[in-house]
């Protein structure tokens, strides 16, 4: 089961680069990378990594690009969040508008329709404690945190047909939103990361999981908790796929500082690795072998390779940046051969695509 990953082809950018994203960003039915510097400059790549095209867009890093149709136009435009408090749209290479007034590092922000008027908001946490909503390069409204907010997600958590904004942030507590009108605050006892939404039950709606600094894993059903799962160490954000061909998704989660779970839906264990832990893991199949495998980046320079074969998740391959921090990995045909190659940001390097070979 073993194997190894070949390097197919790096592009150098100064001080490296976050995760790329991957969409049609200048609407001429060809895919292409899009990929924030931080160096203050968004690039697009061709899938073989030669340049496009590029612009100096900002004085402080970019984050992963954000490609949607903000505008249900039929063409897609680029959003992006910064270091030094931007928000910046982007059609193609002409920029639409920006927005400057955070006062800090923004995080990649969401694009949803919050209100149900047709058109659609941006919503984005900040490391200057505000969690803002944007339309047209506008802010709307802003809620204020006692510290970082991160990544939030959006949807009808509560059956009623309207979207809540739910929010975690550094200051320790999850928060639920309609609009900029608080519904519901959990107080956790450590940092509260960014929440996935998923229908654990089958029902129809969507359950809450997020991870904490304080060692659990929670779901929350509406704003009840329906279980936890205390590791005791700092859990990160975790990914959902499934990685065991059940037919089912599993949930997969890293605990600081060096062990990877993979959970039921009802938060029971099912396997364990000990040896490697990062955020929000990567799932998809890179082998061809119909079997999602788990991929995993850390800040400490690994890029490792998890499966889950007969109830044993074992590690078959590593890849080692040292000193280097390796952001969240996408997996993403790029030669149209029928495999996945896996793209990684790499501070200090830039985007790296690997392919992984079998033994």
């Amino acid at each position: 089961m073993s194997g190894s990953l070949a390097e197919i082809w790096r592009f150098n950018i100064e001080g490296g680069a976050f995760a790329p994203a991957i969409g049609d960003v200048d609407n001429n039915g060809i895919m292409e990378i899009a990929v924030g510097g931080r160096n203050g400059v968004l690039y697009y790549l061709s899938m073989d990594g030669k340049e496009i095209w590029s612009s100096k867009i900002s004085t402080g890093a970019i984050r992963t690009p954000v490609i949607s149709d903000m505008d249900d136009d039929g063409q897609l435009e680029v959003l992006l969040s910064t270091f030094d408090g931007s928000v910046i749209t982007l059609r193609g290479t002409e920029i639409l508008w920006k927005y400057t007034g955070f006062r800090a590092l923004v995080e990649p922000p969401v694009v949803d329709d919050i209100d149900g008027d047709g058109e659609k908001e941006i919503i984005a946490g900040s490391k200057d404690h505000t969690l803002r909503a944007l339309k047209n390069g506008k802010e709307i409204w802003r809620v204020n945190f006692g510290d970082w907010v991160y990544m939030p997600a959006i949807g009808d958590i509560d059956g009623d047909g309207e979207k809540e904004i739910i929010a975690g942030s550094a200051d320790k507590t999850l928060r639920f939103l309609k609009g900029d009108k608080e519904i519901a605050k959990i107080i956790f006892n450590g940092g509260v990361w960014e929440p996935i939404l998923y229908d654990l039950d089958n029902d129809g709606t969507s359950e809450v999981i997020v991870a904490s600094g304080d060692g659990t894993l929670r779901a929350f059903k509406g704003t009840s908790e329906i279980w936890k799962k205390d590791f005791v160490q700092p859990v990160f954000t975790p990914s959902l796929g499934d990685v065991n061909n059940d037919g089912k998704d599993e949930i997969v989660v890293c605990v600081q500082p060096n062990v990877t779970y993979v959970l039921d839906l009802e938060g029971d264990i099912i396997a364990k690795f000990t040896g490697i832990a990062g955020d929000r893991p990567t799932i998809g199949d890179i082998d061809g072998d119909g079997q999602n495998e788990i991929i995993i980046s850390t800040f400490n320079g690994n890029l490792a390779i998890l499966k889950l074969h007969e109830g044993i998740l074992k590690q078959i391959s590593i890849q080692r940046y040292p000193r280097m921090t390796i952001y969240k990995p996408v997996i993403f045909d790029i030669n149209n051969d029928g495999l996945n190659e896996i793209l990684i940001g790499v501070r200090g390097e830039g985007i790296i695509t690997l392919r992984y070979i079998k033994a």
